[in-house]
Formats: C-alpha cells, sequence, structure tokens
C-alpha cells in the first residue's frame, strides 16, 4: 500500500489523496501519524525492498517448497554464526569432497 501512496504525490501542488479506504487500513496499522514520512525516499526505498523480500522468499517457497524453504533458512542462520562457514559451503557444493 506505501508503494501506492508514491503514485498519489502531487509534487507540483505539494499535496498527496488517498483511496478509498486506504486512511482506514493506515489507521488500522496504526500508521497514519506517519503519513508524511511514508513520503520519503528512505521510506520509500525500505518499503520496496521490503516488498521485494517477500516476493523472492515467494518465490523460493514455490521453488523449493515449504518444507525445504524452511530447512534451508535453518542451515542457512546456522552457517552464520560458524567462523569457518566458507569451507563448509566448499564442501557443500564439492560434487565429491573426498575425491582428492
Amino acid at each position: 500500500m506505501v508503494s501506492v501512496l508514491r503514485s498519489t504525490i502531487a509534487k507540483v501542488a505539494k499535496a498527496s489523496w488517498l483511496d478509498r479506504n486506504e486512511w482506514e487500513a493506515l489507521r488500522e496499522r496504526n500508521l497514519h501519524d506517519d503519513l508524511n514520512s511514508m513520503f520519503t525516499s528512505f521510506w520509500q526505498d525500505a518499503a520496496e525492498k521490503e516488498a521485494r523480500k517477500k516476493r523472492l522468499e515467494r518465490i523460493y517457497v514455490s521453488r523449493f517448497g515449504p518444507h525445504d524453504y524452511a530447512e534451508i533458512e535453518r542451515v542457512r542462520a546456522w552457517l552464520a554464526t560458524r567462523p569457518n562457514k566458507q569451507d563448509l559451503l566448499a564442501y557443500l557444493t564439492d560434487k565429491d569432497p573426498f575425491d582428492v
């Protein structure tokens, strides 16, 4: 919804307008006090980044299936904590790590 608001900013008139029920939607999400902030590039960039993340997550869930996606996210989080992460990744991606 925030990205929709970007397209309804009238820069010349320095005004904005909301479509039907958008104000109520903002109030339900407790964002109505942040309306001016929503038009900043910082807010818009963050909203676009979050939308991209959600799109990619849907793609990955579709590609891997929900169970495998949850498992790879668990492994990814675990790998992030390991000091030898690169070695672990090399081992995992090697076709035969015992063929030397």
